[in-house]
């Protein structure tokens, strides 16, 4: 089941286990403020819940850094996220991840190979 809906910032976690390896860079986060700022938030960002009303990012994180520090800008006008409900085991998770992180832009052959070897530890993937 999937749901659209506004949620909190404050209510929005970042997956522990993600797959990249390279921190966000703020270059990359400031053009992107720029622009969330500049034409809205193009892409909703995609959670799961993760109990006490609180949600967990499976693929956003850069989104939600860029709309965390326009929040500190403007409190009022930057206080939710349109986010994208999913029901996700946690291993259902890091399969989004992958498959959506690779259709946009890649990974390296290292986090490819992490996340495919995470998928199957959760029981995701099973061998062939």
């Amino acid at each position: 089941m999937e749901k659209i809906r506004d949620v909190d910032l404050e209510l929005l976690t970042l997956a522990p286990v993600r797959l990249r390896v390279h921190r966000l860079d703020g270059a990359s986060i400031k053009r992107l403020e720029r622009s969330i700022e500049d034409v809205g938030l193009l892409h909703r960002i995609v959670v799961r819940p993760v109990g006490d009303g609180r949600f967990e990012v499976v693929d956003g994180a850069r989104r939600l850094k860029a709309l965390r520090r326009l929040h500190e800008k403007d409190r009022k006008r930057w206080k939710t996220a349109p986010v994208l409900v999913k029901e996700l085991t946690a291993g259902e998770a890091i399969v989004f991840q992958l498959v959506s992180t690779e259709n946009r832009q890649g990974y390296t052959p290292f986090e490819k190979a992490r996340g495919y070897r995470l998928a199957w530890k959760t029981g995701r993937y099973a061998r062939t």
